[in-house]
C-alpha cells in the first residue's frame, strides 16, 4: 500500500520504502522459520482454529497500522491539493480504502480474545471495487496502455509458439520421416512458450 501511494503521488520516498520492505521481510523470516507472531491456534467462536499471537505479531501490527495511516495521510494530502479528476480519483481510492481497511480490521477482535466476528471481511473487496471504478470510469491508471501491452505480448508468444511448434513439426516430418506426436507437439508448444 506505501509503495502504490508513493507511486501514485509521485513522492518516492527510497530510503522509507528500502527499510519498510526490510522491516516486513525480516517479519516474514520471523513468521516463517519461529513461534514469535503464532505460538498455536484454539477454537473461537465458530472457527476451529484461530491464531493466539505473541510477542513480535503486536509490534508487527502496530508498524501495519502506522504504515497505513501515514499511506493515507499522503494520499489525503494529495487528495487536498489535487483538482479536477485527480481530486475525483483520490476521492474514490481515500473512500474505498477507508472502507476496506474498516472492514479488514474486524479481523484483530478475535486475535486479542474479544468475541466479535470478522464480518467486517467482505468490505475489503469494496476497496477493489472503488479502486477499479476509479481506474475505468475516471481514468486513473492508463488502462489501454496495459491492455495494449498485453495484447502485444501475447500475439508475441503465440506467433514464435506456432512458429517454433510448426517448424519442429515439418522438420520432424521432413528430415526424420516421423511426425510428432500430440503429446510432444503439446511438449514443445509449453516450452516455447516459457523459452519466449
Amino acid at each position: 500500500y506505501l509503495h502504490f501511494i508513493f507511486s501514485l503521488t509521485r513522492n518516492y520516498k527510497k530510503a522509507i520504502l528500502i527499510s519498510t520492505y526490510a522491516i516486513f521481510f525480516i517479519f516474514l523470516f520471523v513468521d516463517l522459520f519461529t513461534s514469535q507472531f503464532v505460538v498455536e491456534v484454539k477454537p473461537a467462536l465458530s472457527f476451529k482454529f484461530w491464531p493466539i499471537p505473541v510477542a513480535i505479531f503486536h509490534l508487527f501490527l502496530s508498524l501495519c497500522i502506522a504504515y497505513v495511516v501515514y499511506s493515507t495521510y499522503l494520499l489525503y494530502c494529495l487528495h487536498q491539493k489535487s483538482v479536477g479528476r485527480i481530486k475525483t480519483q483520490t476521492k474514490y481510492l481515500l473512500l474505498g480504502m477507508a472502507i476496506g481497511f474498516a472492514g479488514g480490521s474486524t479481523n484483530y477482535f478475535l486475535w486479542y480474545g474479544i468475541p466479535i466476528l470478522p464480518f467486517g471481511n467482505i468490505l475489503v473487496s469494496v476497496y477493489v471495487a472503488m479502486t477499479a471504478y476509479a481506474i475505468i470510469r475516471h481514468r486513473f491508471l492508463d488502462i489501454r496502455l496495459v491492455i495494449a501491452r498485453a495484447i502485444a505480448y501475447f500475439l508475441l508468444i503465440l506467433i514464435i509458439s506456432i512458429f517454433y511448434v510448426g517448424a519442429a513439426f515439418i522438420i520432424g516430418t521432413v528430415f526424420f520421416g516421423s511426425a510428432a506426436s500430440g503429446n510432444q507437439l503439446f511438449i514443445y508448444m509449453v516450452l516455447t512458450i516459457i523459452v519466449a
